[in-house]
């Protein structure tokens, strides 16, 4: 004792009052009692005590004593033992914070522990296990059969499969479970069990965790929804009918039915947004999704493929093509007829339209990619044929859009393989003398031969192709301008170059022409760049702009096919704009139409009161000629002159004409 307590062992042993320096005074108080009480009864105590030690250090001492009785049975002593269980009690605090510390852990990751006896199969559970299941501690451990109630019939077939095949054989399970808890509700757990071994190796028990992962699952179900359905009306979105259409296609196919497919678009859509505004445009779009479903089978589907088309994919139409064509071709009327209404909405009333295409499936093996294209042709040829309709594929139609994908890609080919070539149409004074040309362009397709810009820009301007055409354009343009301005013989010749709003209205278009300018070395007053006067429609302060810029190179402009356009003519008097170019259609009808040939005339007049030149297009006859000559036209493009050439022909027009460099050159303003 003198060893525990820290004392000399040689000094005589303390007093049982000088005992109470030894404890706490709590630990002293039990003490005290426990030894009167037996001293009076006669009945042994056993005690765990706070201890202090002569160095002032602490612990716990564990203490038993009983009492020494006579012959008589009186209490004549106490005897006893002790022992310093300072660190068996440091042992157990450390056990039991970490215990501590595990429980809080499994609290807040919603994530259980638990135990099984491999022989009684009595299952152990954590606290927070409980908490899991929504049960009292009281509930367990029990036998691993009873918690049957516990899970939803189809978790517990697998869950009792996994354990009995991991108590036969120690593999291990990992396994998505429905629970039932205690409260009634149903919610999701992930449970993991392996087995447990002894130190010979042999099979004990299973033991695993459980984690409550709901919110997981509810988050996986919205993002499941959301990647499925369309958010504003509820039905499936595009990825969701691809994958139902490629599930109806196999179907279909092998039970020889045949389905059919209605892509619905409402007319002028555009409209009710900029009118009403957006919010007006979704109720909208919801009001015609529901009538959309009201119209369909239980079994059909309805989804949303993007902006304002829907899609229906109906089912099981007819065992032949015809009775699936008459059954899609009245489906599809009826849905016409039942969304053409006025819709009343918060912001508005609203009268609205829609087009449809439709093409059918069963047949022949198809994807459901092939067909959606299918039904993009259809629609937009309903759309060309007035709206408010319904057209059906053709597939001779797919033939001229496999052609357009066809010249898109080589066209994308010519560009990067610099397949292009300049043509130059001569323009000419009133005496004859060429003083310029109009840079036509022509691709030397490898498979067609040479083809004219008819034939490939309305598929460059659809596709957003202009911008680096119009660059390819410009540098082949300007190549040769500086070739023309380098010889002292064709340094006066002006060139014309064709510019699209596309182009134009570029971002960094005036940067790039400076630069090729600086680079061809080219001097003022070569180039005339043309454009439409619907080029300049909503953006007439931009191309002012650009205009007073380029300006400052020594380009000068030119509205092409002027009289065609449908813009205010007020522009005219704030541009400077040096040449009008009277579009070939009013020069053609000269002798023709009266009309055409009074508008020829106020051109002429009106630019001459504008201080600017005209130039008359597509002049073929003598008579053409004559009239403008007459009415004070003083420049001239079309075949009565010359046609279109490559290079070196345009160069031996230039060596046979009239040419006399001091005075073919025009004198328009600002040049």
């Amino acid at each position: 004792m003198a060893r525990i307590y820290g004392l000399d062992p040689e000094l005589p042993p303390p007093s049982y009052l000088e005992h109470q320096a030894f404890f706490t005074p709590e630990s002293w108080d039990s003490l005290d009692a426990a030894i009167k009480q037996a001293l009076a009864t006669g009945r042994p105590y056993e005690l765990e005590l706070d201890m202090i030690r002569c160095d002032g250090s602490t612990g716990w001492l564990w203490c038993r004593g009983e009492a020494v009785l006579d012959a008589d049975g009186a209490c004549i002593a106490l005897r006893g033992v002790a022992q310093d269980v300072t660190e068996r009690k440091l042992a157990e605090s450390e056990l039991l914070r970490r215990k501590n510390a595990l429980d809080e852990a499994q609290r807040l990751a919603h994530l259980g522990s638990w135990e099984m006896d491999g022989t009684s199969a009595v299952v152990t559970w954590s606290d927070e296990l409980y908490r899991i299941y929504g049960l009292d501690p009281a509930f367990g451990p029990r036998p691993f059969q009873d918690y049957e109630e516990l899970f939803t019939p189809e978790s517990w077939v697998r869950l009792n499969a996994a354990v009995r095949l991991a108590l036969e054989t120690g593999t291990r399970y990992d396994l998505e479970l429905e629970v039932i808890r205690g409260d009634g509700r149903v919610r999701w757990v992930w449970a993991q069990g392996e087995e447990v071994r002894d130190p010979a190796g042999a099979r004990v028990g299973l033991r695993g965790v459980v984690l409550d992962i709901t919110e997981r699952k509810r988050a996986e179900a919205v993002i499941s929804k959301l990647s499925l359905y369309d958010t504003l009306t509820g039905l499936a979105n595009r990825r969701r009918l691809i994958h139902l259409l490629e599930k109806a296609i196999a179907t279909h196919s092998s039970c020889h039915q045949f389905g059919g497919l209605l892509m619905v678009n409402l007319d002028s859509f555009k409209t009710i947004n900029d009118t009403l505004g957006h919010d007006a445009g979704d109720a909208l779009l919801v009001e015609i999704s529901d009538r959309l479903k009201q119209s369909v089978k239980y079994d059909d589907i309805v989804a949303r493929f993007g902006g304002d088309e829907f899609v229906l994919l109906l089912r099981n139409l007819g065992k032949t093509p015809n009775q699936a064509l008459d059954s899609l071709q009245l489906i599809a009327q009826t849905i016409l007829i039942r969304l053409e209404d006025t819709y009343v909405l918060e912001a508005g009333s609203y009268y609205s339209t829609c087009s449809a295409g439709a093409t059918l499936f069963g047949d022949t093996s198809t994807t459901a990619l092939e067909l959606i294209k299918q039904l993009d042709i259809a629609l937009v040829d309903a759309k060309q044929s007035g709206r408010n309709r319904v057209s059906f594929f053709d597939p001779t139609w797919q033939v001229a859009v496999d052609e357009h994908a066809r010249l898109l890609s080589e066209l994308r080919d010519g560009i990067a393989g610099h397949q292009f070539e300049m043509y130059f149409q001569a323009q000419l004074d009133q005496v004859g003398h060429i003083f310029g040309a109009e840079a036509l362009l022509r691709w030397h397709h490898p498979r067609r031969g040479v083809l004219n810009p008819a034939e490939f820009l309305p598929v460059a301007e659809a596709n957003g192709m202009m911008v680096k055409l119009g660059d390819e354009i410009m540098q082949l343009c300007l190549a040769q301008l500086q070739c023309w301005q380098e010889d002292p013989a064709t340094r006066y010749l002006k060139l014309s170059i064709n510019i699209t709003a596309d182009q134009f209205y570029a971002d960094g278009f005036a940067d790039r022409l400076e630069l090729l300018f600086a680079r061809h070395r080219l001097g003022a007053g070569g180039v005339v760049l043309e454009f439409t006067e619907s080029m300049l429609l909503g953006n007439f302060e931009r191309a002012r702009t650009i205009i007073h810029r380029l300006r400052g190179l020594g380009v000068s402009f030119a509205i092409d096919d002027f009289g065609t356009g449908c813009s205010s003519l007020s522009y005219l008097s704030e541009l400077t704009v040096e040449q009008l170019k009277i579009d070939q259609s009013f020069v053609r009808n000269i002798g023709v139409n009266d009309k055409d040939a009074a508008i020829v005339r106020a051109i002429i007049d009106m630019a001459q009161a504008l201080e600017m030149e005209v130039l008359a297009e597509g002049v073929e006859t003598a008579e053409q000629h004559e009239y403008l000559l007459q009415h004070g036209c003083r420049y001239f493009q079309g075949y009565l002159f010359a046609r279109p050439v490559p290079l070196a022909e345009f160069n031996a027009l230039l060596a046979e004409s009239r040419l006399r460099p001091d005075s073919a050159r025009p004198a328009w303003r600002g040049t």
